[in-house]
């Protein structure tokens, strides 16, 4: 049975009290400037520790931060740490909290809870998470859950968008996909590109994952190949070795058949089109990891992105309309 995750370790309950060392030199310290396992992230995110000690210092807040009214630069408060109010002399007095421009900003649930769903997903990798799992791993609801991953999701294909460079090869695959709702019967072809770097035969190179459509559609075809920079060298027969091509072939085959395995395994073909590009996104964010980095500097990333990603602009609720009361009216007269 799933235990409530509260941001404590059961075996340790104890507040780390150490003050922690600065950065020296632009290096990270493990166990310090970022949490190497489970129970050092407990230890670091525990109880009595306000997670948002570790936000300002993570993403450096607020520097880089310029007011929109003036452009100018936005300092801290000694009253309030967690509020920036702009320096402007001629008294623009705007301010911005700390995490008002990043998809914490608004969320309902605690904010330490969100925090653990980025350690979760950088300590799981590459394999994923699917929404039941977890929820049961945190021992939460599946709508925060799903909530969880959808916003992680967005900040993960933020390292999706740019083109790449060198020599590159690229293809075109397709996903089988299962409407959940249609069942079975209504399985469909969504068309993939795959842009790969080959640097070298013992790196893998950097990926991108755009989606086209479904079936033979390729209209989205020339806003896709905005992967490809314009600098780059596609790798054919004409412009490279027959070994080289042979070599980046080969990856794109693999490549082909593990997404494919990804989608299936974890997911369960149960994925709409229009919602395939997020998980995309998840794919090419840890498949361009370097090979052996730790996930605690995986988390560290995930939450720099996460405080420069800005948050959804919910629609305004709906208001209900007038109540007509001539109908009203008429339908108890005729009672």
């Amino acid at each position: 049975m799933p235990v409530a995750w509260t941001g404590g370790s059961r075996h340790d309950q104890s507040v780390n009290t150490t003050p922690q060392k600065r950065v020296v030199a632009g290096r990270l310290r493990p166990g310090v400037n970022y949490p190497v396992t489970t129970v050092n992230f407990y230890r670091m995110f525990g109880p009595g520790v306000d997670p948002r000690q570790h936000l300002k210092r993570i993403s450096k807040w607020p520097k880089g931060v310029e007011c929109p009214i003036c452009h100018s630069r936005l300092d801290s408060l000694n009253e309030d740490p967690f509020l920036a109010v702009c320096t402007n002399e001629k008294g623009c007095c705007y301010e911005v909290s700390l995490t008002e421009r990043s998809i914490f900003h608004g969320i309902k649930a605690d904010l330490l809870l969100w925090i653990g769903a980025a350690w979760h997903i950088a300590e799981q990798g590459k394999s994923g998470w699917s929404i039941p799992g977890l929820a049961e791993r945190m021992g939460i609801n599946q709508g925060l859950a799903r909530a969880c991953l959808a916003q992680y999701r967005r900040v993960m294909g933020t390292c999706n968008r740019g083109s790449i460079e060198g020599r590159i090869i690229y293809g075109i695959t397709g996903l089988f996909l299962t409407d959940k709702n249609r069942g079975e019967g209504s399985r469909q072809e969504v068309q993939v590109l795959m842009v790969l770097a080959v640097p070298g035969p013992e790196i893998r190179g950097r990926l991108r994952l755009r989606v086209l459509g479904s079936g033979n559609d390729e209209a989205a075809l020339p806003d896709s190949l905005k992967s490809i920079a314009p600098g780059a060298q596609v790798i054919t027969l004409g412009t490279a070795k027959k070994d080289e091509v042979a070599l980046g072939s080969r990856r794109l085959a693999d490549l082909k058949r593990d997404l494919n395995r990804w989608i299936r395994n974890l997911h369960g073909d149960a994925i709409h089109a229009k919602h395939l590009q997020p998980y995309l996104d998840e794919y090419c964010f840890f498949y361009n990891q370097k090979r052996g980095i730790p996930p605690g500097l995986i988390f560290r990333q995930l939450i720099e992105l996460a405080m420069k990603t800005p948050p959804i602009k919910r629609k305004p609720p709906k208001q209900a309309g007038p109540v007509n009361s001539l109908s009203a009216g008429s339908s108890l007269e005729g009672s």
